[in-house]
């Protein structure tokens, strides 16, 4: 089904953007870069901060 699909693809999507193990002080740098860039994004376009 669709929303199968949409899980399996958002998964996927981005499980790439993280890495799975952190094993230096760089990657768990760069782990929370990406965080705090996705929950930034998440609160703008929630809270409708910007238009579409």
């Amino acid at each position: 089904s669709f929303e199968r699909y949409f899980v399996v693809f958002w998964f996927v999507k981005w499980s790439g953007l993280f890495l799975g193990d952190l094993k230096t002080q760089q990657e768990s740098l760069t782990f929370v870069k990406r965080m705090m860039a996705v929950a930034v994004s998440s609160i703008t376009y929630l809270r409708g901060i910007f238009p579409e």
